[in-house]
């Protein structure tokens, strides 16, 4: 979507406290840990999982035009994206705007109770929420200078594949080898390396016990929530697929957009209905970290603030 057309949107329709909330309803911690020239200068206190701070060197170095240049190392965790799961097509939730684009391809989702847990099944949308641009913050880092710009940059909507598990599996054919049995079985080790470790990035379709696919709008948790955090990572895989996920190299020198995410990282919490006090990575057991919450009362459409991991070898000059 165009962005100045959507700003408009967001400012004609958007009650406005949308973006005010911005400072209580992020979770500042999970920028944590912030690490510089090897040194962790501090840690986070809400961050489930293995805290990686980065780059152990005091120095690094980065290819340049005739000569490598030399600086410092420096690590921490970016607000980037806001990805929501809702019932309702066309409603984007941060901004409680609701748009009247009905086609009969889009559908409503829905949530159902079984005996392996609860069933979602919601639409997508996501976001490109660059907190630290719009506060203008760490403006004076070369990595972040060509960090992206406020926009609606992907709906489930206008994806017919998913809404419908056949379409997907022609559209994603390795459905077929990434949710068999026998590969489901593969991450019960993600599912360890989470909570004691990092995520298997080798692993990428899976997310902890679950499965990544197939990618379409059903998902299914140990809670609601939890069916809803999965939904909104396929938000992030989509967007890989179409080669619009940007991630920053762990040496620290540039930037790429991925095909396939490096799952570990990224990490989130909820943004809304209510602002959740930890920030996990995507697998961890969600009893866990949907702890506190009413879990089974959230009936409304939901927002997750998405992390990602910037190293920046910041250099003279830059």
């Amino acid at each position: 979507m165009n962005k100045l057309a959507f700003l408009v949107l967001i400012i004609l329709s958007s009650p406005s406290h949308a973006f005010i909330d911005i400072f209580k309803d992020v979770n500042w911690d999970c920028m944590f840990p912030m690490s510089m020239a090897g040194l962790k200068i501090s840690s986070g206190d809400d961050v489930l999982g293995a805290n990686d701070s980065g780059n152990s060197s005091m120095t690094c170095s980065c290819a340049g035009e005739g000569s490598a240049k030399v600086g410092v190392p420096m690590s921490f965790w970016e607000p980037f994206a806001i990805v929501d799961t809702t019932y309702e097509s066309w409603h984007i939730v941060p901004f409680d705007l609701k748009l009247d684009l009905a086609a009969p391809y889009m559908l409503d989702g829905a949530r159902a109770s079984g005996s392996s847990g609860k069933a979602v099944k919601s639409n997508i949308h996501y976001i490109t929420f660059p907190v630290f641009k719009l506060l203008d913050m760490f403006g004076d880092l070369p990595c972040l200078k060509n960090s992206e710009e406020l926009d609606l940059a992907s709906v489930s909507e206008v994806l017919p594949f998913f809404q419908n598990d056949l379409l997907s599996l022609n559209v994603f054919p390795e459905t077929l080898l990434l949710s068999n049995p026998a590969t489901t079985l593969a991450c019960i080790a993600d599912a360890v390396a989470v909570t004691t470790a990092t995520p298997i990035d080798s692993l990428f379709y899976c997310l902890g016990a679950g499965q990544l696919y197939p990618i379409s709008a059903t998902a299914i948790g140990d809670n609601v929530v939890g069916a809803n955090a999965d939904n909104a990572a396929r938000g992030i895989y989509i967007m890989g697929r179409h080669g619009l996920l940007k991630e920053y190299a762990p040496n620290g020198c540039y930037s790429n957009y991925k095909t396939i995410w490096t799952k570990s990282r990224y990490r989130f919490h909820l943004w809304s209905p209510m602002r959740q006090g930890k920030c996990a990575p995507f697998g961890y057991p969600e009893l866990v970290w949907t702890s506190g919450l009413p879990a089974d009362q959230l009936d409304n459409d939901m927002s997750f603030m998405m992390w990602r991991k910037v190293d920046c070898c910041t250099m003279g000059g830059n």
